[in-house]
């Protein structure tokens, strides 16, 4: 699905549940096929995003932009209403089903706590991993001359396990933790984030 299409079938899929119709958009994801809920996803980045900024990194420039890459196919319910799932882990979707979604987020404020490592006060996988990011990033950057940071930008790539049925109780797991191992390339979300 182009990402025209994709914008088309979102709009459709939004002005349908506004209006409680059903949507016709023709999809290709097969029948049975298991995902997470995109608002389910979205909602445990912000959380992750929130908690990062919250146990801020300290000496470290603010956060300006957040940017998530989604892997996604539209789904119809036995209903007829379409939705989209995020490709998770053991989702059975092909290379072929797969649309992009990107959307660029407000980033929420830095908190004035602030901490120099991840610490045990820091609980889901994704702010770790930010976290971390940024320690590694301050620690590069002492030395003699030290360097000045201005712009720094951070990609970090996870997958999502999803519990249970329905695919709206999500977990972030960022790749290289937990033992993920191969992922095909389909189930390998982005989120980009710009300090400075």
């Amino acid at each position: 699905m182009t990402k025209l299409r994709l914008r088309a079938a979102l709009l459709a899929a939004a002005v349908c549940g506004a209006a409680s119709c059903t949507a016709t958009v023709e999809t290709r994801a097969t029948g049975g096929a298991e995902g997470a809920r995109l608002e389910a996803v979205i909602d445990s980045v912000r959380e992750a995003l929130n908690e990062a900024q919250t146990n801020n990194v300290s000496g470290f420039p603010p956060l300006k932009s957040v940017t998530i890459k989604l892997q996604t196919a539209a789904s119809r319910s036995a209903g007829g209403q379409v939705e989209f799932l995020v490709f998770a882990l053991g989702a059975k979707y092909s290379a072929d089903e797969a649309s992009t979604l990107e959307m660029q987020m407000e980033p929420p404020p830095t908190k004035t706590t602030e901490s120099l490592t991840a610490g045990p006060n820091v609980k889901e996988a994704l702010a770790q991993a930010i976290n971390l990011a940024k320690v590694g990033v301050l620690k590069a950057s002492k030395g003699k001359p030290p360097l000045v940071m201005k712009n720094i930008s951070i990609d970090l790539k996870f997958t999502v396990q999803v519990s249970g049925s329905g695919g709206a109780d999500v977990t972030l797991v960022p790749l290289g933790i937990g033992g993920t191992g191969r992922i095909s390339r389909e189930k390998v979300h982005t989120v980009s984030l710009v300090f400075g």
